[in-house]
């Protein structure tokens, strides 16, 4: 008993200083996984051939690139944004750990040879994000929203029908919202 004490002491001590605790970076992160919408929608994305300069004026059409420049996406997330499109029609930007106005952004190629560019607020976007002024009360409406719940949203739209902004709401909370979304749907150039 006395040989094996020592040996669970040191067992102990280096299962003790294995153990890290780890926490998300304070800077804007892309991926080519969803996080913010369901993983089963990724079928239904068409893949997207895009540059660098294509991204920037996407990021410009939902005026956040400056956002990204101070939230610290670097040259390498910009490239995973790129693979995501190219390979599955799909990348994102998860910002909810930085000191952002938004929250994440995702980018979505779709069967009709769009792109959807979706941008999400905890709060109602100010003026230098809202493409248009809102008006009226929104049209209300409902879709199939992450992890296979029913969202029930208003929504305002443009009238060329290629920007919308979306109040979602809560759905275990009638009446809470839970987020708001702008969709700006762009025409890719073909390569």
């Amino acid at each position: 008993m006395l040989r094996t004490l020592p040996v669970i002491l040191l067992l102990t001590a280096l299962l003790c200083c294995s153990c890290r605790t780890t926490s998300l970076p304070k800077r804007a992160v892309a991926s080519m996984f969803p996080t913010v919408i369901s993983a089963s929608q990724l079928e239904q994305f068409a893949p997207v051939a895009a540059t660098q300069e294509d991204l920037d004026s996407w990021l410009d059409a939902l005026r956040v690139r400056q956002d990204l420049g101070q939230a610290g996406l670097t040259a390498a997330d910009r490239e995973v944004i790129l693979r995501g499109l190219g390979r599955r029609g799909y990348a994102e930007i998860d910002a909810r750990n930085c000191s952002l106005p938004w929250q994440w952004l995702y980018l979505a190629g779709q069967q009709d040879g769009t792109l959807h560019l979706v941008c999400g607020f905890k709060a109602m976007p100010t003026k230098t994000y809202l493409p248009f002024p809102l008006q009226g009360e929104g049209v209300n409406s409902w879709r199939q929203g992450a992890n296979s719940r029913v969202n029930i949203f208003k929504a305002w739209q443009s009238q060329d029908a290629t920007q919308q902004v979306f109040c979602v709401y809560t759905p275990a909370v009638p009446g809470e919202i839970s987020h708001w979304e702008i969709l700006r749907i762009v025409k890719p150039t073909p390569p």
